[in-house]
């Protein structure tokens, strides 16, 4: 595995593996590409529900990649098949998390304690999760692998700021303001003033 570092993120080319291993696909061209796993060091949506396995048998996990966040262990949901047809997860907090080190390295201790590896893969259509190293002392080591590391949220605010440029079109709207320039056309309605003249 050769590593590239560029700026916020590092490249991972998997270029001395087979193409089954290493991922490569076949785009609509017929083209060969290298699948491409950068690391995330900051990750938005931060709240992810997947499906793990440790050993042989199958969980439901949602893990909370943020200050206050938790891992939450649902047992009763293997492989999250009740999450994904009904929306419903009864999982209970296992670990709380701590930080985010350098190389995108999500921490958590708890009743289990988690090193997970924050990945992207554009080529994924949503969220994986692979458990890498389970140990007898509840540490495990995973990989958690998304489409995006961060998914920019539509704005509340304008695009643009008003203008500052009269519009070359006239106002539907009446203005608040009265104008400090006469109109050059005559008025259509009476005015309630005595005029000086």
């Amino acid at each position: 595995t050769a590593t590239l570092t560029v700026p916020e993120c590092i490249v991972e080319s998997e270029n001395t593996l087979s193409n089954e291993e290493s991922g490569k696909s076949v785009s609509t061209g017929d083209v060969l590409r290298d699948r491409v796993v950068t690391v995330c060091d900051d990750i938005f949506p931060s709240e992810y529900t997947v499906p793990a396995r440790a050993g042989s048998t199958d969980y439901c996990l949602r893990i909370q990649v943020e200050s206050g966040g938790e891992i939450f262990l649902d047992a009763s949901d293997p492989g999250c098949s009740r999450f994904n047809a009904e929306g419903t997860f009864d999982g209970v907090p296992r670990s709380t998390y701590v930080r985010t080190d350098p190389g995108g390295v999500a921490v958590y201790v708890g009743s289990y304690h988690w090193s997970i590896n924050l990945k992207q893969d554009i080529s994924l259509s949503e969220a994986t999760f692979d458990i890498n190293i389970a140990s007898a002392s509840k540490t495990f080591t995973a990989t958690l692998t998304v489409p995006k590391c961060v998914v920019e949220a539509p704005s509340q605010q304008p695009s643009a700021a008003p203008s500052t440029v009269p519009s070359s079109l006239p106002s539907l709207l009446p203005s608040l303001i009265p104008s400090s320039f006469p109109s050059s056309t005559p008025s259509k309605t009476l005015s309630s003033v005595p005029s000086s003249m």
